[in-house]
């Protein structure tokens, strides 16, 4: 990280007046930790060119207060823009989106994250980014298909005995980031951010044996010892580029929770924890987050549908997952976070330090959309935000109305009971 900062700022040497170089080390700053220069460097690239939309969003998703009024303006006036690509819209509407939710102006919030959404939508499609939501329902069918504790078993002897992994998994939104940077907070475990390897050993193992694209489980299932023990040796390897001397490294690939029955099979010593959130604040906070990559996140439909296949995969694994699945429930860890962060890292098999209580502290990379909130002691205002948008969110609530992670503990319960009394 320390060389990536240092060539953007060697460029801006080189050209002081591209707005776009000061706003790219913002927003590597931001990822840093470093949110005071991240600030400074985004008002620079907005005095170079005050229309500069990566500066702009940035602030404004750094905003807590009307004190960053102008910026609101100052997006809105671009807005009225008429050449102004729909890409470029969709940065500014998440960007108020997100201003207004922090200054509590929830009704134009929510306008703004519908028109981001649908912008952002429109935008993908162009691309050829769509969900094909028929597509992933069947590939859900064929992972609960494949893996039964018959499947399970006849596997037993294909796994390596390094408990050195940890794979942090659960929708994208359900506190995997803090999760992640709570355990890379101890000394001896490093946060490797959202890693591809359980996905790329699949593939390696596909094409050990031949295998045609898109027939991994039929890999798997030919696969003998020595083919999973290679493929985990390479796993290691890219673990060890990333740190070669901790006890644990911790993988918050949310979408690995549908890889768990390979990843068990892998790595059946490893530690799995599985973050889990009430679904309506997980959905809002996807509605209003504006993903490079998910392409499921800016429909409401396909927000819904992805949710329920998650549900489907996880019960599914709880059945018949022949490894430990640590729950980590995001109200339970605002409601007691020493108690949750003890819990955690008992789950991974280290000793408490004290240091993970002040996880907002440690310096490292952050690339996902939590970097603000990592950034932060822990805070109550994210419990049950979703009431404020219930009208908005009906689709969502309607379809999740029986969820049993709506039931929560009395303590978690109180959490949310003080969240929905204060204004924010």
């Amino acid at each position: 990280m320390a060389d990536a900062l240092a060539d953007y700022r060697a460029a801006i040497a080189l050209a002081p007046g591209w707005a776009h170089l000061h706003a790219a080390l913002g927003q590597a700053l931001a990822n840093a930790g470093d949110t005071a220069d991240a600030k400074a460097s985004f008002e620079a690239a907005l005095a170079c060119n005050p229309e500069c939309i990566p500066a702009l969003t940035g602030l404004l998703t750094m905003a807590k207060t009307r004190a960053q009024s102008p910026l609101k303006h100052q997006a809105l006036e671009l807005l009225r823009t008429q050449t102004l690509s729909a890409p470029r819209r969709a940065s500014l509407h998440f960007g108020l989106a997100t201003y207004y939710d922090a200054t509590k102006a929830w009704h134009k919030a929510a306008m703004h994250m519908v028109t981001a959404n649908a912008l952002r939508k429109s935008a993908k499609a162009e691309r050829n980014d769509r969900y094909d939501p028929e597509g992933y329902e069947r590939f859900v069918d064929e992972i609960i298909r494949v893996f039964t504790p018959e499947f399970f078993a006849r596997m037993a002897q294909h796994g390596h005995a390094s408990a050195r992994p940890v794979f942090i998994v659960g929708m994208p939104r359900s506190g995997t980031t803090l999760a992640e940077q709570i355990i890379a907070s101890h000394p001896d475990a490093h946060g490797a951010g959202e890693r591809s390897f359980a996905n790329q050993g699949l593939s390696r193992l596909a094409r050990m044996q031949g295998v045609a694209p898109g027939a991994q489980w039929a890999a798997l299932a030919q696969s003998n010892p020595s083919h999973t023990q290679s493929v985990a040796e390479w796993h290691l390897q890219q673990l060890a580029q990333l740190d070669g001397e901790a006890l644990r490294v911790a993988d918050k690939m949310p979408d690995n929770f549908s890889l768990l029955g390979w990843l068990a099979i892998l790595f059946p010593k490893a530690h799995f924890i599985h973050c889990r959130r009430d679904l309506r604040d997980v959905a809002l906070s996807c509605w209003i987050t504006d993903f490079g990559r998910i392409v499921w996140a800016n429909d409401m439909d396909h927000l819904v549908h992805r949710i329920q296949q998650y549900r489907r995969l996880m019960a599914h694994w709880q059945k018949v997952l022949p490894v430990p699945l640590h729950e980590l429930r995001y109200e339970r860890m605002v409601a007691d976070q020493r108690h949750e962060s003890e819990r955690l890292l008992q789950a991974v098999d280290l000793p408490w330090d004290e240091r993970c209580m002040s996880f907002f502290e440690t310096r490292r990379l952050v690339r996902t959309a939590s970097v603000n909130q990592v950034r932060q002691p822990m805070y109550q205002r994210a419990v049950a935000r979703w009431q404020r948008y219930e009208s908005m969110l009906a689709p969502v609530c309607d379809a999740l109305a029986d969820d049993p992670a709506h039931a929560l503990p009395s303590t978690a319960q109180a959490v949310v009971l003080t969240a929905l009394r204060k204004p924010s």
